[in-house]
């Protein structure tokens, strides 16, 4: 749509995100996993970089469905972990406040 303010802004706040998420991890307690954390957000950050370059909605797309896809499954990690803290209670939608990040082209 040429807005490319936007866009460059967008792309810049998304990578901030992926960075402050990175920058949280605990690799002295989470060894491999927090390792494995690490090389996708490494992974994400690259391709966020990409898209400044670019304006291949499919790679945009794709990047989204990634972050997508964590966001669900740290939703998952975290109905069990409530589900652990309180065995009796119904667990509904923990991350529902959570805002989804959009990047858009």
């Amino acid at each position: 749509k040429g807005e490319i303010e936007r866009r460059y802004t967008t792309l810049t706040r998304a990578n901030d995100i992926v960075i402050g998420l990175q920058s949280c991890l605990d690799f002295e307690a989470g060894n491999s996993a927090a390792q494995a954390l690490f090389d996708f957000y490494t992974s994400i950050d690259k391709r966020i970089l990409q898209l400044h370059r670019t304006s291949n909605l499919e790679a945009c797309s794709q990047v989204i469905q990634d972050l997508k896809d964590m966001r669900e499954v740290w939703n998952e990690i975290d109905r069990g972990a409530s589900a652990q803290d309180t065995p009796s209670a119904p667990i509904s939608e923990p991350m529902a406040a959570a805002q989804p990040i959009t990047v858009s082209a």
